[in-house]
């Protein structure tokens, strides 16, 4: 479904694509949604050059989701994710509008954060910054670096090391990071430095490494595909909702 709506937060319309997977398994004594059931939600954030038509155009990713039984939540945004405004309309603003609306769980366990190229440097500032909102976090071709290569600067573009102390300073779960990349990628030598940098702080990281160029549809439709069937920590079926 489409949804397009007025953000407070970005002071402008917003559009938003839900995919629910509503069919019924074949052989399922189920014939109408159960009062009180949700499904588990994967937020999954385009690249700085598309936009959220991008997984349906390239990828597989509605059948891998309808195959694990997960809600897709695919947000429109012609600027930058992983900076203000679109931040807190990501993690803040949509998800209690969505609750509202749909059945999405809202317990921690039941949400991932997903994304590629800047998408997925939002995906890592997300999962950092708030830990006890998602379970897990699917970062493909970034790593919260700018990807500038050939000896121009490169910096992070928030503060990795200090989010992810503060994480483990919590004492709280902490979240899963797959983080998925190429080795032909332009920004790989950047991002293997923050990588091995999370994996020394103590956060329980999942490398996926491909040779060659990362940064392209084949690559991060294979990606959706695994982490959907095999990496993501998925229940696969309905959850339920104290009523």
């Amino acid at each position: 479904m489409q949804l397009n709506f007025r953000s407070r937060l970005l002071r402008t319309a917003a559009e938003v694509t839900v995919f629910l997977p509503l069919e019924i398994p074949a052989g399922s004594e189920m014939t109408t949604f159960p009062k009180g059931a949700a499904y588990q939600t994967l937020w999954l954030l385009h690249g700085g050059l598309g936009d959220s038509r991008d997984f349906v155009k390239y990828s597989g990713v509605l059948r891998y989701a309808e195959e694990n039984r997960v809600a897709l939540v695919l947000p429109n945004c012609p600027g930058k994710f992983y900076e203000e405004p679109w931040f807190g309309f990501v993690t803040r603003e949509l998800p209690g509008l969505l609750g509202i609306l749909l059945p999405l769980s809202p317990r921690r366990e039941d949400n991932f954060i997903g994304g590629l190229s800047h998408g997925g440097d939002c995906a890592l500032r997300a999962v950092l910054e708030y830990p006890g909102q998602y379970a897990a976090a699917l970062v493909m071709s970034a790593a919260g670096t700018t990807h500038f290569v050939d000896g121009r600067e490169n910096h992070l573009l928030f503060d990795i090391p200090g989010l992810a102390s503060r994480n483990l300073a919590s004492g709280g779960p902490l979240p899963k990071l797959i983080i998925a990349t190429g080795t032909g990628d332009r920004g790989f030598p950047h991002y293997t430095p923050v990588i091995d940098r999370l994996e020394e702080l103590g956060l329980p990281v999942t490398r996926r490494f491909a040779q060659d160029d990362g940064h392209s549809w084949p690559f991060w439709d294979e990606t959706l595909r695994q982490a959907l069937s095999e990496l993501l920590p998925l229940k696969r079926s309905l959850v339920f909702q104290e009523t």
